[in-house]
């Protein structure tokens, strides 16, 4: 299963034709229920609290999607990612 680092993430977000095809790649990824969920509330703020779900954290760190924020809460690693998700939503 391909993973992405954040430099890729970057690079395909600001191709707008992959806009579908990143989000599907993205949610295939996901294999914790919950997981696309946290990533979701993106659209709508730039930091979220801590996912509560331990597996969603892990998931979440192992995939270098998230990282901590200066306020404690995380943020998206590739803020043009915040940025593709209002743009789907």
């Amino acid at each position: 299963m391909p993973c992405f680092t954040p430099e890729e993430t970057h690079l395909l977000l600001t191709e707008p034709l992959k806009h579908s095809a990143l989000r599907d790649e993205v949610k295939s990824q996901g294999r914790v229920p919950g997981e696309w969920e946290y990533l979701a509330g993106f659209a709508r703020r730039e930091t979220q609290p801590v996912p509560e779900d331990e597996e969603v954290r892990r998931a979440l760190n192992r995939r270098q999607l998230c990282m901590k924020a200066d306020s404690g809460e995380w943020r998206q690693r590739v803020p043009l990612m915040g940025r593709w998700l209002r743009k789907e939503w």
